[in-house]
């Protein structure tokens, strides 16, 4: 199995096309496109931001069944120097730090995300299905690659997660008025 940070640096035969690299290549440029590519840009660093901790802590409880890689920080915010730390640490054993109360949040989230998806018609997918599947895959002379959250056991079926703070349409920044 191929971890996120193999995925990422891409571990395809020769540099591949992602999503996010095509999307550069659409809304930027050719040379973003480039400098964003880990085999093409030999002074490439993967950007990473702690802001995101929180969703990839849940992404990781509910795709993966996993939170072993979650560590808990019992402070209010990120503004003391112990919780730094302590986020730090995390980090630097490639961890996801969280405060006690998003942790809270996030198995709030996964609890309610694993009701709606079992009383779908995707059904017990989160337990069947396969989290984090690297696919790779030539076309000419083209390597593509992709990691879809989940994939049903017969292939048929790709789940994507994302989290937010609310999917209720009255906290929506910018609605329309039609």
């Amino acid at each position: 199995m191929t971890t996120a940070d193999q995925y990422h640096a891409d571990p395809a035969p020769t540099a591949s096309l992602s999503s996010s690299i095509a999307n550069i290549l659409l809304t930027e440029s050719p040379k973003h496109a480039w400098l964003a590519h880990p085999r093409l840009n030999p002074k490439y660093v993967r950007e990473t931001d702690s802001r995101f901790d929180l969703g990839s802590a849940a992404h990781m409880m509910l795709l993966e069944r996993r939170s072993d890689a979650i560590v808990r920080v019992a402070a209010d915010d990120w503004r003391t120097k112990a919780a730094k730390e302590a986020r730090d640490a995390a980090q630097a054993e490639g961890k996801y730090a969280v405060l006690e109360r998003q942790y809270d949040d996030i198995v709030a989230m996964c609890t309610v995300a694993r009701e709606f998806v079992a009383a779908s018609e995707l059904g017990d997918i989160l337990v069947t299905g396969e989290p984090e599947q690297t696919l790779i895959w030539q076309e000419g002379v083209t390597h593509f690659r992709c990691r879809p959250d989940m994939l049903s056991q017969d292939r048929r079926v790709v789940l994507d997660y994302k989290s937010t703070g609310s999917a209720s349409p009255k906290r929506s920044r910018s609605r329309s008025a039609a």
